[in-house]
């Protein structure tokens, strides 16, 4: 029976060779003729490995290996409970990805790194499908995406990388719908969050009253959106609550008198503008 096995891989190797390019394949085997491994190369000379194999004693594949130029591309290793591990490379030999598939899809965590080694995110699937809980790492930051993504609805924050939120936001059918809010970095770990913006979107745009303040905390400018678009009352402050400069936008275009304010409300500049036909 094992015999017969490796015959037929043999064959279709052999098969597979007429198809194409040249290939060579090494071949070596134990006792009783049983495949123990088995290297491809696409040219003659052996200069070029493309894949590797090895096999267990009953003749299953117990690791696979891709190659470019003989640079290692690709690595999976199957449990035979319908899940292999697999790795991809970079052609400077860094990981690009790992994480295991079941029946052929990705399934359970995954892991993505940049060319440097840097983790770039962290990725949970059921049966090739997105799950809830993805994290996503860049230079000074990572973000946890929680939601359905079948529906792409749910919650996603990002975190500074010292754990300090950055900012949170929901998502509704894959649009950006309901409050976002924006916070600073704080020099402490534990320090309690500071808000830089608060804000609503409706499918991707920015609507309604968004606030934004100092690092202090306190109120510096307020604006009014509709469809992504600045438009109605916009504002400025001092950090004592006293407006800064009062205007007023009509989709994107200051219009109307605007007025500047010094720290006693004194008003020293004044301007009418007038929307351009």
């Amino acid at each position: 029976m094992k015999t017969f096995k490796i015959f037929i891989i043999l064959t279709l190797c052999l098969m597979l060779s007429s198809c194409g390019n040249s290939k060579v394949y090494d071949v070596k085997t134990g006792s009783q003729s049983t495949l123990l491994s088995m290297r491809v190369y696409s040219y003659a000379d052996q200069r070029s490995l493309e894949s590797s194999f090895n096999y267990n004693s009953v003749g299953q594949i117990v690791e696979y290996k891709s190659f470019s130029d003989s640079v290692l591309v690709g690595h999976w290793i199957p449990s035979y409970k319908n899940i292999i591990i697999e790795e991809e490379f970079f052609n400077n030999g860094q990981v690009r990805s790992t994480g295991s598939k079941k029946n052929g899809k990705q399934h359970g965590a995954w892991h993505y790194f940049n060319r440097n080694g840097q983790k770039i995110s962290q990725r949970y699937f059921e049966n090739g499908k997105k799950s809830w809980n993805w994290f996503v790492f860049n230079q000074d930051s990572f973000s946890v995406e929680s939601y359905d993504y079948i529906k792409d609805t749910g919650l996603w924050i990002q975190f500074y990388k010292n754990g300090q939120i950055k900012s949170s936001a929901s998502y509704i059918d894959g649009n950006l719908n309901g409050i976002f809010k924006g916070y600073f970095k704080q020099s402490a770990s534990k320090a309690s969050p500071k808000p830089k913006e608060i804000g609503t979107f409706v499918d991707n745009r920015k609507s309604g009253s968004w606030k934004y303040f100092n690092k202090k905390g306190f109120l510096i400018r307020e604006e009014n959106y509709l469809n992504g678009v600045v438009n109605g009352k916009w504002y400025t402050y001092f950090e004592n609550g006293n407006p800064k400069i009062v205007g007023q936008f009509l989709e994107g275009s200051r219009i109307g008198l605007w007025k500047w304010y010094d720290i006693d409300q004194n008003v020293f500049l004044e301007k009418n503008y007038k929307l351009s036909l």
